[in-house]
């Protein structure tokens, strides 16, 4: 397959995949008239904001870098993305356990989870992958 078709088709089937999560957690929620799973969503959508804040140090950064050459911002927004991307399925999972919410519906939502878990991975592999390609 041509090079420059692989990536519109990759980036394409990974949004496609993470609208299929969305639809599981709203089709979840809508079936069974429990709309307690949809905060959940809160913090998926929060986690990347500390990663578009300080993922790119100015050139003047005055936090000191550490061994592995990233600066102490960057680490802080690889900390918290993470923070907030893990607390959204814990959240759901707890809600699950204590019966506050349908266990059906939270089984859509689980889906959806994975299905958004899936679609990550391949747009980490696609970037991973093509980095090597990038011209600087």
């Amino acid at each position: 397959m041509d090079e420059a078709l692989k990536t519109p088709l990759r980036l394409g089937g990974s949004a496609f995949i993470m609208c299929l999560a969305i639809t599981c957690t709203i089709l979840g929620s809508a079936l069974y008239d429990d709309w307690l799973p949809m905060t959940c969503l809160i913090p998926l959508a929060v986690s990347v904001v500390p990663f578009l804040l300080w993922s790119q140090p100015s050139q003047q950064d005055f936090m000191a870098m550490d061994d592995s050459g990233q600066s102490l911002f960057q680490l802080l927004a690889q900390a918290l993305t993470t923070v907030f991307a893990v607390s959204s399925p814990a959240l759901l999972l707890t809600m699950i356990h204590n019966s506050m919410i349908v266990w059906q519906a939270g089984l859509w939502v689980v889906g959806g989870y994975a299905l958004l878990g899936l679609s990550t991975g391949l747009m980490l592999r696609h970037f991973a992958t093509s980095a090597d390609d990038m011209i600087v």
